[in-house]
């Protein structure tokens, strides 16, 4: 039998995803997100047998409808379809015809599955890290500031900021301003690694710090770092990744963002400011 995830079967699945959550960005399978994991913020389906959960599909409607997990016991594919097709017809009553997968290249087998069930390469991401050392925050000219950002007061800049900047890169979505207004009172929210830069007032650029627990460890996952095309090319995202890095190494937090594999720009500024490949990830959607 499969059915939508209910109240009856929440403890089992919660179990469910601990027990198998190995392969995927298992950020969003740690404790202190699936804490917070609510029923109706995400499609759901579940398969049991003898009253015992033995696949699990789960889509994050948030994060442009992201798969959180795609399991089955034994890796039984006809379990994984049928999920699969459950899952997608919950979307499209909600007009929404894809979800969006993210892998390690070396999960083989899982990039396989997908593909097998209709789904295609997007694109190719690398996680880089940076680890805690020393970095100079080079000085900006005198009609430049920077600023924490204030909520709600700056949120409007902030998604203009950041839907300009990212309007042609690939695999982004364009964000409207209620998507952001509550970012403060995530549990991951880091108000001193959340910065606006103006320039004779005018905002201009930003950068999101989130300060995240993963295997047990501290860090500061970077994203969005956004400047607008008119300002390009002058230093400020390098300035506003600086001053970030030098908040999470007084936090004794590494660093960690991800970039799509062709953005050859962000990957050079990235490497000069000495974060390296942790490793590589598909997008499939």
């Amino acid at each position: 039998m499969i059915t939508k995830l209910t109240d009856f079967y929440f403890k089992d699945f919660l179990l469910y995803l601990k027990k198998h959550n190995t392969g995927y960005d298992d950020y969003f399978l740690c404790d202190e997100q699936l804490n917070q994991f609510k029923i109706e913020d995400n499609i759901t389906y579940i398969k049991v047998e003898k009253n015992q959960i033995i696949g699990v599909i789960s889509i994050m409607k948030s994060f442009g409808c992201r798969l959180r997990l795609l399991h089955a016991i034994n890796d039984d594919f006809s379990v994984l379809k049928d999920l699969h097709l459950n899952a997608m017809k919950s979307l499209k009553l909600n007009n929404i015809s894809k979800y969006k997968v993210f892998i390690e290249t070396k999960e083989t087998g899982m990039i396989d599955v997908f593909q097998k069930l209709g789904l295609e390469v997007e694109r190719t991401i690398y996680a880089f890290k940076r680890n805690v050392n020393d970095i100079t925050v080079p000085e900006l000219d005198a009609e430049y500031s920077v600023d924490v950002l204030k909520i709600p007061e700056d949120i409007k800049d902030y998604a203009e900021i950041r839907n300009i900047a990212f309007k042609d890169l690939i695999g982004s979505n364009q964000r409207d301003i209620s998507f952001f207004m509550d970012m403060d009172k995530s549990d991951d929210y880091c108000k001193e690694t959340t910065l606006i830069l103006r320039h004779l007032n005018k905002p201009v650029a930003i950068i999101k710090g989130a300060k995240e627990i993963e295997d047990g460890e501290e860090q500061v996952f970077i994203g969005p770092v956004a400047v607008l095309p008119d300002y390009q090319g002058r230093g400020l995202g390098k300035h506003l990744l600086s001053q970030v890095i030098q908040t999470a190494n007084q936090m004794q937090c590494p660093c960690f963002l991800s970039v799509n594999t062709n953005n050859k720009n962000a990957l050079n500024l990235y490497k000069n400011l000495g974060f390296y490949e942790a490793a590589i990830v598909v997008a499939l959607i």
